[in-house]
């Protein structure tokens, strides 16, 4: 064990104790069921010092207290150590691979500073991943689904017949003579009690133009009428520019779509809790129950590289479908609906959900946008230039210079060389070329 850098303020990760209770115990167990912390004795909540008289009896003591009341038994660290001439001990207990991990029939995790108790969706999805079970792989006891809606999808996107119990068993949706929970979503009529509860607001939080929601029905009906109640209120329409009419979206469909199968798909379904969408004048705000899946952090998330599905089975009906891609690609794909907007969808990743947000494209930022991209590619014509040398050009700043670049990236329109201060943003040769 290291040598305690103090830092004297609690965290999800750190706890102080200044004498001894058994209350630690669910800290223990919090520490060893999510994540690795340390709990000190001989610390006030305030972060003063005020030391162990015999740290090496205590350490004895917390050592059986765990042994005789954590189960199954966690890896734990004691150490003694000295800080301002006082003695202090500190216990270091790991994440453990067996969670949950029980302290008098009861498990434990970190909430901010805190260690609470958790709820039984959380205790189900520590024993499923302990097992290597997913959610939808999950068998059930009724035996009187009917499969329609996906049959109509299969015929018509696969070109099958019928759909029997051999294609459901290759699906994943049956195992031996049972449905899968994956097979219970994707009936027409089940008891699911959970789905999507959507709201299309007026001028503010309180006028409902109008609400569906969608529960005990098939995951495919679920999506399709709600691509149907986006159309309603996000339609295409015609605008005067100049001497042309053209056509205008007020929302990127594809970035809906997309955003709405990644929703049904990465959903954790553990969590009794309906995706909720909500659709503003300006935007769209879809929130998914669940946080992201484990192995996952929220870098990679935001760049979209999900390589780890929380739900393998829901996931490959919608890609069998052609509903979503190849894994992994979601989030790109709405961030490329909008690249030839000046808005950009935002995600937001929280450990109980992740929100998706789709704003509304303003084409008069539009217009002002392209005018400032097109004097940056002519800028380009003459010679490789820096970031800076765009600002002072084109009196922009550096926030609004470095969108405009990323965007030029992203349409393989120029590109990046050099490095550090020395980077330098060049014409592709064939855009040149497309000018002549």
């Amino acid at each position: 064990m290291e040598r305690v850098n103090l830092m004297r303020k609690e965290s999800k990760e750190l706890e102080f104790k200044e004498s001894f209770s058994n209350s630690f115990l669910k800290t223990v167990s919090a520490f060893a069921n999510e994540r690795t912390g340390k709990i000190i004795f001989g610390i006030a909540d305030n972060g003063d010092i005020t030391g162990i008289e015999q740290p090496e009896e205590l350490r004895l003591r917390i050592e059986n207290s765990i042994n005789d009341n954590i189960q199954p038994a966690p890896k734990f660290e004691l150490q003694t150590q000295k800080i301002d001439n006082k003695e202090i001990v500190v216990l270091v207990v790991y994440q453990g691979v067996e969670p949950p991990y029980f302290y008098k029939g009861q498990s434990y995790r970190r909430n901010d500073t805190s260690s609470v108790a958790v709820d039984r969706s959380q205790l189900k999805r520590w024993i499923m991943e302990a097992d290597n079970i997913q959610f939808d792989r999950q068998l059930v006891n009724q035996h009187d689904f009917e499969f329609s809606i996906l049959e109509s999808a299969l015929k018509t996107e696969l070109k099958i017949e019928s759909v029997n119990e051999d294609t459901l068993k290759t699906m994943g949706l049956m195992q031996g003579d049972q449905y899968t929970k994956a097979g219970e979503l994707f009936a027409d009529k089940n008891n699911i009690s959970v789905g999507i509860d959507s709201v299309r607001f007026g001028r503010n939080i309180s006028e409902f133009l109008k609400r569906k929601t969608l529960v005990k029905i098939s995951l495919l009906e679920q999506y399709h009428q709600m691509l149907a109640f986006f159309d309603e209120f996000y339609y295409e329409y015609e605008e005067v520019s100049g001497f042309s009419r053209v056509k205008r979206v007020m929302i990127p469909r594809e970035a809906f779509r997309e955003a709405l199968a990644n929703a049904i798909v990465h959903k954790d379904y553990l969590i009794h809790a309906n995706i909720k969408i909500s659709l503003w004048e300006d935007y769209i705000e879809i929130i998914s129950p669940g946080g992201l899946p484990k192995g996952i952090t929220e870098e990679q998330f935001q760049k979209g590289r999900i390589s780890i599905l929380r739900n393998e089975v829901i996931a490959s009906v919608f890609q069998r479908l052609n509903i979503i891609e190849t894994f992994a690609t979601g989030i790109k794909r709405i961030k490329d609906a909008y690249l030839e907007y000046p808005e950009e969808p935002k995600f937001e990743v929280y450990e109980n959900c992740i929100i998706v947000k789709l704003p509304r494209i303003n084409y008069h930022r539009k217009e002002v946008s392209d005018l400032r991209t097109d004097e940056i590619i002519k800028f380009l014509e003459g010679q490789p230039r820096t970031s800076l040398e765009i600002q002072e050009k084109l009196k922009l700043g550096k926030t609004k210079v470095n969108e405009h670049l990323a965007m030029l990236q992203n349409l393989g329109k120029i590109e990046k060389i050099g490095k550090a201060r020395g980077t330098k943003y060049r014409l592709l040769k064939y855009e040149l070329d497309d000018e002549n």
